[in-house]
């Protein structure tokens, strides 16, 4: 079964991804900063982190630099909704290391083909 760590500092997305997901037949765990997915990612080891860009604390850039410096082999799907922003912020993801970015509002279809395709 795999694992899936879910960041993001709505607790609507978080709350919703984790049903999704885990009705889906994965592992879920999740995070409200970067800060936070960075000690459950040493702990928990996720194949996949799902992170939002803009949050409060450690953003997702961050997070992902993070990622990719200790966990290199851990796919990361990046989001974003701030709208005037989330074109560089997801470019700038993609850059740092980010396996797909999706702008929000995601639906529950696209987010288990994202994460199937991601896990595959």
């Amino acid at each position: 079964m795999s694992k899936i760590l879910v960041v993001d500092d709505e607790r609507s997305i978080r709350f919703s991804f984790e049903i999704f997901l885990s009705d889906a037949g994965y592992e879920v765990q999740s995070a409200t900063d970067g800060d936070k997915a960075i000690r459950i990612q040493r702990e928990w080891q996720a194949d996949l982190v799902i992170t939002d860009i803009v949050m409060p604390e450690e953003d997702g850039l961050g997070l992902i630099r993070a990622l990719r410096k200790e966990f290199p082999q851990t796919r990361i799907i990046a989001i974003s909704g701030a709208l005037f922003e989330s074109d560089c912020h997801l470019k700038a993801a993609e850059l740092l290391g980010a396996a797909q970015v999706l702008l929000k509002p995601i639906t529950k279809d696209q987010l288990l083909q994202v994460v199937a395709e991601n896990l595959a």
